[in-house]
């Protein structure tokens, strides 16, 4: 998911494009006493990315990601478990080092950080089917935190194709860094998102 800052430089390609992928998360901390499973989701967006020489990418842009926890035991709660689902619009900047690996075939691994704002967010009982409950002071954990800052980690296997377009295939784990749940935090507990996404894009070049 990417949108990118650069100056104009003469051995510098760029390259628009989508990014889609489901996504499998969950939440971690010390509000968390134990969880069972992952919540399934998924996310997409605008991919916008500049190559530099033949060696560096730079990434970033915006997207919908889906995150959240699936049964999740509670310290302050000993009655059930609770799940959660949250959207995001979520804001990356990442950069890549490319590897040729044959084939028109290369290994990018990547980092950088996300900046994230919380579209919506959901809870339910652990043996309901169904979200039925916005998230707000009430809920379990109290309101969820309106911004997110963290750090992606990952690597996309790209496919270049005569003419300068390509296809990422890949995955990354966004690492929260920001507490979730404002109520949590003020009684002293921490609780950080955790999320994997699986990257299927396609760009095409700009010039």
């Amino acid at each position: 998911m990417a949108f990118v800052l650069t100056q104009s430089n003469a051995n510098a390609q760029s390259s628009i494009g989508i990014m889609v992928g489901p996504t499998a998360a969950t939440i971690s901390g010390s509000y968390i006493e134990s969880s069972d499973g992952l919540e399934l989701g998924i996310s997409g967006g605008l991919i916008l990315d500049r190559q530099f020489g033949s060696r560096y990418i730079l990434m970033s842009g915006f997207g919908l990601i889906q995150k959240g926890g699936r049964k999740l035991k509670l310290a302050d709660r000993d009655e059930s478990t609770i799940g959660y689902r949250f959207a995001y619009i979520q804001i990356p900047v990442y950069f890549k080092a490319v590897f040729p690996i044959g084939n028109s075939w290369s290994i990018a691994p990547f980092s950088g950080v996300f900046f994230a704002f919380n579209s919506g967010a959901d809870w339910k009982e652990g043996e309901r089917f169904e979200f039925e409950d916005s998230v707000d002071e009430n809920s379990p954990g109290g309101d969820i935190k309106k911004f997110e800052f963290g750090i992606p980690i990952g690597v996309d296997f790209i496919k270049e194709f005569e003419g300068g377009s390509r296809i990422y295939l890949g995955a990354r784990l966004d690492l929260g860094l920001t507490d979730v749940f404002e109520g949590a935090k003020e009684a002293g507990f921490g609780t950080k998102n955790r999320t994997l996404v699986a990257i299927f894009g396609f760009t095409l070049p700009l010039q």
